[in-house]
């Protein structure tokens, strides 16, 4: 029994190294991220276009719909189709917010901090037009990762030899949402 508790702790002392150097990279793709937002939003803002047409569809696990849409002065004027089941709000001003505010989530617990059995990961990826800065696609992903410093995980596998799962405690483990735009037309 000593034996395998030594193998669980060293076990664990990797797992963390491995997490930790996980976390490092994710702190500079999220770095990079934000660089390129940056320089996306500042060649939006030098081609001043006020006035243009803007068409996004939005995908999701549960399907996908398009929204036609006119705006002036980063305000919907007309709303020339929709097929979504929401209200029309995509600018080209409330996409770069859209990608801002998902940069900034932070993982959590999952279900709760108290039982913090899994933690939940956040991640966006947006491309941008080279030439007017505007998002072309971008997508926000989540999904669930066991957390290893769960010490209940641990007592499990030494009694019963098994590693732990999020979808135990999830129907869904991992989702996603795409914003694309598919056309964007100035207008006089």
């Amino acid at each position: 029994m000593q034996r395998r508790a030594v193998w669980v702790i060293l076990a664990g002392l990797v797992v963390g190294v491995l997490l930790d150097c996980a976390g490092l990279g994710a702190l500079g793709m999220r770095r990079a991220g934000d660089t390129a937002l940056a320089a996306a939003r500042a060649r939006w803002n030098a081609r001043a276009l006020a006035h243009y047409r803007l068409v996004v569809r939005e995908t999701t696990g549960a399907g996908a719909c398009q929204q036609d849409l006119e705006i002036d002065a980063e305000r919907i004027v007309a709303v020339r189709q929709n097929q979504c089941v929401r209200v029309p709000s995509w600018t080209v001003a409330n996409l770069f917010t859209w990608v801002a505010s998902m940069r900034q989530q932070d993982s959590g617990c999952y279900p709760s901090p108290v039982t913090c059995v899994c933690h939940i990961r956040y991640a966006i990826e947006a491309h941008y037009d080279p030439e007017m800065g505007y998002p072309l696609d971008a997508t926000y992903l989540w999904h669930l990762e066991t957390n290893w410093a769960y010490w209940g995980h641990w007592e499990r596998f030494l009694r019963t030899y098994e590693l732990p799962d999020c979808a135990a405690v999830s129907r869904r483990t991992a989702g996603a949402i795409t914003i694309s735009v598919v056309k964007l037309t100035p207008l006089p």
